[in-house]
């Protein structure tokens, strides 16, 4: 009946929704894992954080797998406690929010969502009734943005002399060659690929040699060759495995066509010229003003650090 959309889902997600647990588990679930300024955070407050946090995409979820569980713990931990900071020196600050800017939020939500409010109070309330959790979460992270937005993103001042001196550092990041010129190896069988990929890296095969023998796809009499191309007329997927090649590098075995591919990028001819920086100075200056955000970030959170009591029992 409800329409689940990954807005609501996220949003819900992060609420602390109280469930009847086994008295055999209830020391655990309650267990205080920090004390913030005298706040407790306990285990299942982490345990649901880490849970229903909206980062399972698939390669979320494999990068999560690949972390040990209480280096995960320990991230989710510190994110939880720097929460509890900013609300706390919000409200010292007096920031408020009031009541109508949450109801006109969860009208938002609703209407995103294509619900009506008879549905959004069942689909809550089918999760452990939490209306008022609900309301009191969208105030936290409201709250929480007024903070950051005054004290850090609002701090922050970025010169041109900055931007160029960003550009500088990181213009390989910004500017993609103008032309490539690129082999190819198509094979059906994304196992036989990996082995041989790995024949071609330890030296036990040419790439040339290799197209010729097993790739399916064209030019393979050729070596693979595929000739020099724009770079701009590749589909966005080669751009972005080109991207992280160096000339003569190959690159990881990746879906292509149906099948399996591994590419060799031979030569790239540079796009730089008088008018490069022209081009990319907006993309340069949104990432260096996202670099000295983080940075700030990261300054405002040492500095409630270092003036408050946090016990951390995990």
């Amino acid at each position: 009946m409800i329409r689940r959309i990954d807005v609501l889902a996220i949003l819900l997600a992060i609420l602390l929704v109280f469930v009847c647990f086994p008295q055999g588990q209830a020391a655990t679930v309650n267990e205080i894992v920090a004390v913030v300024n005298g706040e407790a955070i306990t285990r299942y407050e982490m345990q649901q954080e880490m849970r229903n946090s909206p980062s399972q995409s698939a390669m979320g979820e494999m990068k999560v797998q690949m972390e040990k569980d209480a280096e995960r713990e320990r991230k989710v931990l510190r994110s939880m406690i720097n929460e509890r900071l900013f609300v706390q020196e919000a409200n010292r600050l007096g920031i408020s929010v009031p009541d109508e800017v949450i109801r006109s939020r969860l009208e938002r939500i609703r209407q995103e969502n294509g619900l009506s409010r008879e549905e959004l109070e069942e689909y809550l309330q089918e999760r452990g009734r939490a209306l008022d959790q609900f309301k009191e979460r969208i105030r936290r992270k409201i709250k929480v943005n007024r903070l950051l937005s005054s004290m850090v993103r609002q701090k922050v001042v970025l010169t041109e002399e900055e931007v160029r001196s960003y550009y500088k550092e990181h213009k390989d990041d910004f500017l993609p060659p103008s032309e490539v010129e690129l082999s190819l190896i198509l094979m059906r069988d994304r196992q036989e690929l990996k082995a041989l990929r790995a024949k071609i890296r330890q030296g036990e095969m040419a790439f040339s040699q290799a197209a010729r023998r097993h790739s399916v796809g064209p030019n393979a009499g050729e070596g693979g060759n595929m000739g020099a191309v724009a770079f701009d007329d590749l589909n966005k997927q080669l751009r972005d495995i080109v991207r992280d090649l160096e000339p003569e590098q190959v690159s990881r075995v990746f879906p292509f066509r149906n099948a399996y591919a591994l590419m060799r990028l031979e030569t790239m001819q540079s796009s730089r010229g008088e008018n490069a920086f022209s081009r990319v100075r907006d993309e340069v200056r949104q990432e260096a003003y996202s670099r000295k955000v983080r940075q700030r970030f990261e300054e405002y959170v040492d500095k409630l650090s270092s003036k408050a009591v946090i016990d951390i029992r995990l």
